[in-house]
């Protein structure tokens, strides 16, 4: 981890060394138990499991690494899918327990943000922020993931306008540091050092609370297809085509049946209620695919509404972990330009039949992402 914005002097230090260790108040397992992610495709045994309730407990980990082994690899819901879990005989810091929403205020531009705990869920975030008339511009759609590994790391999803991507709403952050300091960092005070930090995926510090700017919720009209192709060509200019005639667009695409399931998405003004008449048919959607979804779109079949008009709040959804005999999907995430869109399919194409896999497309304007 890095100091962005403080340095210790060697006086300092010493004086670090002399104290006392800080009590911890949180919860700690030491016994040798392994850790899996989501998927069950990583595990770890670390010698030390903490999830800390207080910012003075991340602080007392870091400082104490007698009783803390380095490395400390803070955690939100080990929803990834790389080996960044991996910690064996070190400390694993889970976030889960700070998990406040502290109330909204105005940042110094007169921007209005949440104030929120790093180890908060998306869901639960924009349940809260749905009963306040609110939202963040960008929703991603996994609700287990925490607040503060999406700040530094980002995920999935589309939206119908502003920035494409999680961390762009990001407008304050609080961490703690290598030395065990509490730091804050803001757009307004930090700049280039602060978007430094939001690029850094958790290696310069230990998030423990973010700002987040947010909005008058807005609602979203869907029209669902599922469309089967001839050539990855023919699917290629298929995704084009529907892009530009929508204001964004969420495409699943399963290369080796050459077919797309399409979530075409329109403006539908302010709101933060699904209205009553599309109601039914969201719920009945938004179930089958998020049940889609959680077992990897293996003997589940989505219903296809148009149409339809909700909150997006909504469709923020929470999976279970999966057994280890269950089917499930796992995510990988690249970015291309929306020009070469074309290129990525076809290539893609050619590659696939030793890799059966769906890419999932999210395009507003000028970008794709795929995960």
């Amino acid at each position: 981890m890095g100091n962005f914005n403080k340095t210790d002097s060697p006086v300092s230090l010493l004086k670090k060394d002399r104290q006392e260790a800080q009590p911890f108040q949180g919860l700690i397992e030491n016994e040798g138990h392994a850790y899996s992610n989501r998927g069950l495709s990583r595990s770890t045994r670390p010698a030390v499991y903490v999830e800390p309730i207080s910012y003075a407990d991340v602080q007392a980990v870091v400082r104490d690494a007698d009783r803390f082994p380095t490395p400390v690899h803070p955690v939100g819901s080990l929803l990834s899918v790389t080996s960044t879990i991996v910690n064996d005989g070190g400390t694993m810091l889970c976030t889960r327990k700070l998990d406040e929403i502290m109330g909204l205020e105005l940042d110094e531009r007169g921007r209005q943000i949440v104030r929120v705990q790093a180890g908060c869920r998306l869901k639960k975030l924009n349940m809260w922020l749905q009963a306040h008339g609110l939202e963040i511009p960008f929703q991603a759609e996994i609700g287990e993931a925490s607040v503060g590994s999406v700040a530094v790391c980002d995920t999935k999803e589309s939206l119908l306008d502003g920035s494409g991507y999680f961390s762009a709403h990001v407008l304050a952050l609080t961490y703690v540091n290598d030395g065990g300091d509490l730091c804050t960092l803001s757009a307004q005070k930090d700049g280039s050092v602060f978007h430094e930090f939001k690029c850094s995926f958790g290696l310069a510090g230990i998030v423990v609370e973010c700002q987040l700017e947010v909005r008058p919720a807005t609602l979203c009209g869907s029209d669902i297809s599922l469309v089967v192709y001839k050539s990855s060509d023919d699917l290629a200019k298929g995704i084009i085509r529907l892009r530009e005639e929508s204001d964004a667009l969420f495409a699943i695409v399963f290369l080796h049946q050459l077919a797309v399931f399409f979530d075409q998405r329109y403006k539908a003004g302010l709101g933060s209620a699904t209205p009553a008449t599309s109601q039914p048919a969201c719920d009945q959607f938004r179930i089958a695919k998020r049940l889609a979804i959680q077992h990897g779109f293996d003997g589940v079949e989505v219903p296809q509404p148009k149409g339809i008009v909700y909150s997006r709040h909504d469709f923020v959804n929470e999976y279970w972990h999966p057994s280890v005999d269950e089917p499930r999907l796992d995510f990988q995430y690249y970015e291309h330009d929306i020009g070469k869109i074309s290129r990525v399919i076809a290539e893609s194409f050619k590659f696939m039949p030793l890799n059966h896999f769906q890419f999932y497309l999210s395009m507003r304007q000028a970008s794709v992402e795929e995960a």
